[in-house]
C-alpha cells in the first residue's frame, strides 16, 4: 500500500495538469473531440478518479465534504462509458469542480504530512 500522501499528490497533479491544459481554452475547444487539449484534460480526469479511489476510507471519511464518489464516478464514465460523456459535464468538471477541488486536497495532503511524516 502506497504512503496515502502520494495518492493525493497524484490528484493534486492531475488537477494542475486540467487547469494548465484548460487555460486560455473556450469551451467549444475544450470538448470537441479534434481537439487534444480534450484527451488530455480527459485522460488527467482518469487519474484523478483512480488516485481518488485509492485514497484510504479513513481520510475520506475524515474529510466528507470532498465528493469522493462523484470524482471516482467521472473516472469510470471517461474509462467506461466515453460515449456517454456530457459536454457540460466535462465543462463544469473542468471549469468549477477542479479549481475548488485543488485547495481542499493541499489542505488534506498538509494534514497528512503533519500527522503521518514520511522519510
Amino acid at each position: 500500500m502506497r504512503d496515502p500522501g502520494v495518492y493525493l499528490e497524484d490528484m493534486i497533479g492531475a488537477c494542475e495538469q486540467i487547469m494548465m491544459f484548460s487555460r486560455g481554452v473556450s469551451d467549444e475547444a475544450l470538448v470537441a473531440e479534434s481537439t487534444t487539449t480534450r484527451g488530455a484534460v480527459l485522460y488527467q480526469s482518469m487519474i484523478l478518479g483512480e488516485a481518488a479511489n485509492d485514497v484510504p476510507d479513513g481520510w475520506k471519511e475524515r474529510y466528507r465534504d470532498v465528493d469522493w464518489a462523484r470524482i471516482v464516478g467521472m473516472r469510470n464514465v471517461v474509462a467506461h462509458y466515453y460515449f456517454g460523456l456530457v459536454d457540460q459535464m466535462v465543462i463544469e468538471t473542468v471549469r468549477t469542480d477542479v479549481p475548488a477541488l485543488l485547495p481542499r486536497l493541499r489542505e488534506m495532503l498538509a494534514a497528512i504530512d503533519r500527522e503521518c511524516p514520511r522519510l
